[in-house]
Parts: C-alpha cells; structure tokens; sequence
C-alpha cells in the first residue's frame, strides 16, 4: 500500500513537471509565426512580411458633443435669481426657489460670491451671473 503511494506521487511529480516545463517554454497562441504558409511556397522566411487581420471593428462613434452632467446655463437663469438676502458676514440669494449661500450648489453649479445686485456662479468652466431684476 505504502509503495502505490510512493509511485503515484513520483509520477504525478513528473506530470507536474513536464507540464512547467512546457509550460515556460512554449509560445503564446498569438505569436505563432505562420510557418505553413511560407515554407508550402517556398518563401524565405526573411522576405516575409506577415500582415494580422485586425480583429475588433471601428465604432462610428465620434464624439459625445457637450458634456451631459452639466446642466446649461439657460436651465438655471430661466427660473433665474429671485432675490438676494444681503449681509456683510451671511449674504444669501433665492434662486430657483431655494436659499443659498456662497459655496453651495445650484443645478449643478456652485455659487462663488454674493453682492448686492448679483451672484457670480461655477458651472466648472465659466463664471457667470445672476443679475436682478433681469
């Protein structure tokens, strides 16, 4: 019993180790050369410029356009500054129905300063503003 032991280890190690071996050794499936084609011709190898078809396709894809997680200007100064709040340390604005303060978010811009008769806002390209009355 203990030598059935001992022989099946012995050759499952050769197993093991042939197939490291082959393993290490031999070529990846993408970067065999294609000898058959060359040599049933009688090409030589050194003459040989071997062109791979290339597998993906190209998209008719161009381009997205405009950015669509930014909301577009008109979007926000359509509803538009309703008022503004005015304090030397707090001012805040009404816009779009909602009390801000500068440094929060308004359709997806953020608010830069407040003054009296304006607010400057980031959409994260381009400041612009909100004026009253307009």
């Amino acid at each position: 019993m203990q030598n059935k032991k001992v022989i099946v280890l012995i050759i499952l190690a050769v197993i093991a180790i042939f197939s490291l071996f082959h393993g290490v050794t031999s070529v990846p499936k993408g970067r065999r050369a294609q000898a058959p084609i060359y040599m049933a011709k009688g090409i030589e190898p050194q003459n040989i410029i071997i062109l791979k078809k290339r597998r993906a396709k190209r998209t008719n894809f161009i381009s997205w356009g405009k950015n669509p997680f930014l909301l577009e200007k008109s979007s926000i100064i359509a509803s538009g500054l309703s008022g503004i709040l005015w304090d030397k340390e707090n001012p805040k604005a009404i816009i779009n129905e909602a009390i801000v303060g500068i440094g929060d978010k308004v359709g997806g811009s953020i608010v830069k300063d407040i003054t009296k008769d304006k607010v400057i806002l980031n959409d994260g390209a381009n400041d612009f503003e909100l004026r009253l009355g307009q």
